[in-house]
């Protein structure tokens, strides 16, 4: 029978501990997303919400980083992948920097900032692709591939379903709803331009659940190395 140990404990403990401060970074999230929209009625394009997601994406591309930058140094782990992790990450980031880029540059700006990031990506992964393959098998098969391929694919995927305008057209194109807002009508049968609930309520889902799935996305960077075991030491790879 194995009995528990000191290091178990430590272990438990330790565990513990980074899943209850990740909670409370997934509940700064939402009351984020509900201060928004209680002062705006709304999640607005460059609001707060926007700003946690650039926030949130930029952290995980930099803990892939450094936590790439450390297996180069250490000779030990899938290096190459961990790179191209942080730069997609990075274009991701860029991607949701579009409206503060237009502001700041020009519109569009951001496809040339991205371009450059994909760039690099392409350069990593072609330059000795046997490595890239090797290492990128190796980090499929860690415990952070399923959460990052996951939140990429629920952001770019299911993100943009909930974001489809007809979708909630459908929605609010029921008697309940529009028996509820006639007297709002103006004499063309419509509601007033200033009253576009529908792209309030869109914009509100869509953005909420992108800030979560950005959230997985931070977890795959910053979750297993800090609860991997310590005494489970990995190969020894080659330097990018």
């Amino acid at each position: 029978m194995h009995i528990a140990t000191r290091s178990d404990s430590v272990r438990l403990v330790r565990a513990v501990a980074i899943a209850a401060a990740f909670a409370a970074l997934v509940a700064g999230a939402a009351l984020l997303v509900l201060f928004e929209v209680g002062r705006n009625g709304n999640v607005l394009e460059n609001g707060p919400v926007e700003l946690a997601q650039i926030t949130v994406l930029a952290a995980a591309s930099l803990a892939y980083g450094l936590r790439a930058s450390a297996s180069n140094a250490s000779r030990r782990g899938p290096t190459r992948a961990l790179v191209l992790c942080a730069l997609l990450v990075l274009a991701m980031a860029v991607r949701e920097l579009d409206g503060f880029l237009d502001l700041a540059f020009f519109h569009g700006a951001w496809c040339v900032i991205d371009g450059a990031v994909i760039a690099a990506f392409l350069c990593v992964l072609m330059r000795r692709p046997a490595e890239s393959a090797h290492d990128l098998a190796d980090f499929a098969a860690g415990p952070e591939s399923p959460m990052l391929l996951a939140g990429i694919a629920f952001a770019l995927l299911f993100a943009q379903a909930l974001g489809y305008k007809g979708l909630w057209k459908h929605v609010f194109d029921v008697p309940i709803w529009t028996d509820t807002v006639a007297p709002l009508f103006d004499e063309t049968g419509h509601l007033p331009a200033e009253i576009n609930i529908v792209r309030h309520v869109k914009n509100i889902v869509e953005e909420s659940f992108e800030l979560a799935c950005y959230l997985l996305v931070l977890a795959s960077a910053v979750l297993p190395p800090a609860l991997a075991d310590r005494r489970a030491g990995p190969q020894d790879r080659q330097t990018v």
